[in-house]
């Protein structure tokens, strides 16, 4: 055992660049995760942002690196990079947007099907959100706010309600007091960011709340993802690394892990494509599906110290 978890923490210390280690602060430099584009689902929530955990895999000649992340706002994040003889050829940062737990023999056909007879939803072809009005507009809305915030700490607290035809919310009223801004100011950069929305119609002051009236057809409230790998991944197993208290490099535990990626692709200033990771997990107690949402990192996204994460597959000579 002690083998096997030496020459784990070595290949990972051979793969990270060194000060990209366990307990690591990071520091997201050249991306704006609060604007990446309202047709994006992906919010994300950077300060005091550590490495809790590695998880290392091992699949065929591919290496997959697991950085779990941990910070002020408690969003479940992990960064995924993938190597091929040593080199980096993928790279993500993703949050969980959903987790499925399996609790009976119709979850399991459901999601993962019987072998021979039915695919289930992880070996599909694609994947599909079905949204409801308040789930899209809800998420552009918080989107736009943590531009002006940086956090979302207080979106839980917020009212929001779905009628006919708009939703109504506090969210601008706590905006007010938390930056001080007027809020008509804070009323025209909503309309600013939405003004190119088809589904937006108007904003209207209405009994103490801000209503945003819109229009969407069912097909528009479907998003579809493309699998982006032919090839199903065998169940295979993860090894968690942490440091305990004691400040030593430990061995966690095994997670038990079926994976599918699917991929759509978005128009946004930063990115053109957004991920969803379907990832069976088999642990201990039960199984679940954990849904996970991504966006690809460019070079420069990751800065810790002098060093930086770079993908191959990218422009060497970007920033």
């Amino acid at each position: 055992m002690f083998k096997l978890f030496y020459n784990d923490i070595k290949i990972i210390e051979k793969l990270l660049p060194k000060s990209l280690k366990l307990n690591s602060y990071l520091k997201f430099c050249g991306l704006e995760f609060s604007n990446v584009g309202t047709n994006s689902k992906f919010i994300f929530e950077k300060e005091n942002v550590y490495i809790r955990e590695i998880g290392i895999s091992f699949i065929g000649e591919t290496i997959i690196l697991r950085l779990y992340l941990s910070g002020a706002e408690h969003q479940d994040a992990y960064i995924l990079l993938e190597y091929m003889k040593n080199e980096l050829i993928n790279a993500g940062l993703f949050i969980n947007y959903d987790c499925i737990y399996l609790k009976n023999k119709e979850d399991y056909l459901y999601w993962l099907g019987k072998e021979g007879l039915t695919k289930g939803i992880i070996n599909s072809k694609t994947f599909i959100i079905d949204e409801e009005p308040l789930e899209r507009i809800g998420g552009i809305l918080c989107k736009i706010a943590l531009n002006f915030s940086g956090t979302l700490d207080y979106a839980d607290k917020c009212i929001f309600q779905e009628e006919d035809s708009y939703i109504s919310t506090d969210l601008l009223d706590k905006l007010v007091e938390l930056t001080g801004k007027d809020y008509f100011e804070i009323k025209q950069i909503f309309e600013e960011k939405l003004e190119d929305e088809n589904w937006f119609l108007d904003i209207q002051k209405e009994e103490g709340l801000t209503s945003f009236y819109y229009t969407f057809l069912d097909e528009e409230l479907k998003i579809e993802y493309y699998k982006i790998i032919k090839e199903e991944m065998n169940e295979y197993i993860e090894k968690i690394y942490k440091i305990d208290e004691a400040g030593n490099k430990i061995y966690d535990r095994l997670i038990k892990r079926k994976i599918s990626f699917y991929s759509r692709a978005i128009e946004d200033e930063f990115f053109d494509e957004e991920y969803i990771s379907l990832n069976k997990e088999k642990c201990d107690d039960f199984d679940k599906i954990a849904i996970d949402l991504g966006i690809p990192l460019k070079l420069n996204d990751i800065l810790i110290g002098e060093e930086v994460i770079r993908c191959a597959n990218r422009d060497n000579d970007k920033s």
